[in-house]
């Protein structure tokens, strides 16, 4: 795990695009397990899940349960594993109270604690998360940072940017520092 950190406007967001392919470089070359972000995004995309907190996630007019239902045929999961995983998920985030509300009816907070258990249903090898805690309240970021570890354990590599050195101490082996676009240090 390697958190990124720096300054707002330091680079973090960019350079997590850059790596999952939303982004092209101007200049330099940007690999992600050996490919072309952008040229390989749809042989990546089996590979990897990015989320940006300044995005939504889910389409805003479906309802949480029609999205789990989309994340189970994405992410390619037989139904017994996507009814395990949707439990599991459940019992930490505790987003049932709210499954057949609207995506953008749900609070930020709301919001967050559904759309990452969902990104986390499954395995994938990378993780990609800009400032995902933001807006959360203390028992959904628990709940967030206890899949973390539970992700990184069985092997999943994950990169994320936050301003919150205490979340990033929590669960990263080296730190990338940014400012304007470079990288300052990188290490333990």
């Amino acid at each position: 795990a390697v958190g990124v950190i720096g300054a707002s406007g330091a680079g973090k967001t960019t350079l997590l695009k850059l790596v999952c392919g939303l982004l092209a470089c101007d200049h330099g070359m940007v690999r992600t397990m050996g490919k072309d972000p952008v040229k390989d995004r749809k042989i990546l995309a089996a590979h990897l899940r990015a989320y940006f907190s300044e995005l939504y996630y889910f389409q805003q007019d479906d309802t949480v349960e029609s999205q789990f239902r989309l994340m189970e045929k994405l992410y390619q999961l037989d139904r017994k594993q996507c009814r395990e995983e949707y439990g599991r998920l459940d019992d930490q985030f505790r987003f049932t109270d709210f499954l057949h509300q609207r995506e953008g009816r749900l609070s930020t907070g709301q919001r967050r604690r559904v759309e990452l258990a969902a990104l986390l249903m499954g395995d994938t090898d990378l993780l990609l998360l800009d400032e995902p805690t933001n807006g959360m309240d203390e028992q959904g970021k628990r709940a967030f940072w206890e899949e973390i570890c539970r992700k990184k354990e069985a092997g999943t590599t994950i990169l994320f940017s936050s301003h919150n050195m205490a979340e990033i101490g929590q669960v990263c082996d080296r730190i990338l520092r940014l400012d304007k676009g470079n990288v300052c240090d990188y290490g333990d």
